[in-house]
């Protein structure tokens, strides 16, 4: 994935120089409203974020990474005494920023992956594993809140998940932040 790495960061190298020659070297927007976007695509990652960096999909640099690390550490606000460190530039933030949308579909993916997964490993842990599939959802020997955030496909057995949704209507909205919150508990469990 080093050349997805490469050509990203091309791209924000032409960015630049487009900038430069068009006489651009300011954002249209200010500052403070491109550290709020960056935050509010960070957070599109909720949980996820540390184990999703260390994933080959990302495309973000170490530096990009140390960016955010910064803005993170500062709760997304910006330091007028900052304003002109590096971390601080409009051109570095939008590159991030632009990197951050273009990573949303691999993480989508990435998260549907490992729900699917995920849900394999439930009807292999679970004792009755050669019906678990079919099994009512309530009879199934995993923890109650599992169940619950399972019951929030509106589906009565695990199968019924892989017979109604396809790959793309788990990634539409409703649907991935079901995901979310599955993987969330489902990680808090320890499973």
């Amino acid at each position: 994935m080093t050349g997805v790495k490469t050509f990203y960061n091309l791209a924000c190298i032409k960015t630049v120089f487009k900038n430069i020659n068009n006489k651009k070297f300011c954002s249209p927007k200010s500052g403070q409203e491109l550290i709020e976007e960056l935050e509010k695509n960070i957070n599109a990652y909720s949980s996820f974020w540390y184990k999703w960096i260390q994933q080959a999909e990302c495309t973000l640099s170490e530096e990009d990474l140390y960016i955010i690390e910064v803005h993170t550490k500062n709760n997304f606000k910006l330091n007028i005494f900052e304003s002109f460190m590096f971390y601080n530039q409009s051109q570095q933030i939008e590159c991030i920023v632009s990197k951050l949308k273009t990573d949303q579909k691999h993480f989508k993916d990435w998260m549907v992956t490992n729900f699917l997964f995920h849900l394999l490993k439930i009807i292999r842990i679970s004792e009755r594993t050669d019906v678990s599939l079919h099994v009512p959802i309530g009879y199934l020997s995993i923890p109650t809140e599992i169940k619950s955030k399972l019951k929030s496909f509106k589906v009565k057995t695990v199968y019924e998940i892989f017979e109604k949704y396809k790959e793309e209507d788990l990634k539409s909205t409703n649907m991935f932040s079901n995901i979310i919150a599955f993987e969330k508990v489902l990680g808090e469990a320890n499973l």
